[in-house]
């Protein structure tokens, strides 16, 4: 699998990671006790924006048959659910909302995915690359024309605005900060 792929399919199970647990549900799209910065809307736009592409060209992705149909079934009853529903408050404890739960449990399942107390993107991705990640967000934050597009013109293909490109720049950009070095940035690029 390209190195591309697998960064696309690490963010999908991390977006389905947070589908099955309901429990992160309650604490960040319901209370909002972070440390993470998401909510259901987020996590609806996420899932299609980068599901969508891999589930479109699976095999290259490194997706078994078996894996895309659960995933196809997982993505199908989401759409219809998200359609319906908007606040996590009025249908966290919802059979329809289980059922949905329950198949993303599957689906992460059919991965040998295993959830882990540690942040997702520090198990399932290198230094490069949420290094990669968070030079990314610099260019979101810096990049005039795509402001212009997504956040104010709504043109797309990504569902993003200012506050997610505020809440990913300190989610991936704070534990690189913290751990700089491990990064390899050195003491001149962090002075200010």
């Amino acid at each position: 699998m390209h190195i591309h792929s697998k960064q696309v399919m690490d963010t999908f199970l991390s977006i389905i990671e947070h589908i099955s647990d309901v429990e992160y549900q309650k604490r960040i799209w319901i209370r909002g006790e972070g440390p993470e910065c998401d909510d259901f809307v987020d996590t609806v736009c996420d899932f299609f924006d980068v599901g969508d592409p891999a589930l479109k060209d699976y095999k290259n992705f490194g997706i078994t048959d078996t894996q895309y149909r659960l995933l196809v079934q997982l993505r199908d009853a989401f759409e219809t659910f998200a359609e319906e529903n908007h606040f996590p408050e009025e249908f966290i404890s919802s059979p329809e909302w289980n059922r949905i739960v329950e198949m993303a449990k599957g689906a992460l399942e059919s991965f040998g995915y295993r959830k882990n107390s540690l942040n997702i993107r520090n198990n399932l991705i290198n230094r490069d690359q949420i290094l990669d990640e968070f030079l990314k967000d610099i260019e979101c934050l810096s990049d005039k024309r795509y402001q212009d597009n997504i956040w104010a013109a709504n043109e797309g293909p990504e569902c993003n605005d200012i506050d997610d490109a505020i809440c990913n720049f300190f989610d991936d950009g704070n534990p690189i900060l913290e751990n700089y070095k491990d990064f390899g940035i050195t003491e001149p690029n962090m002075k200010r």
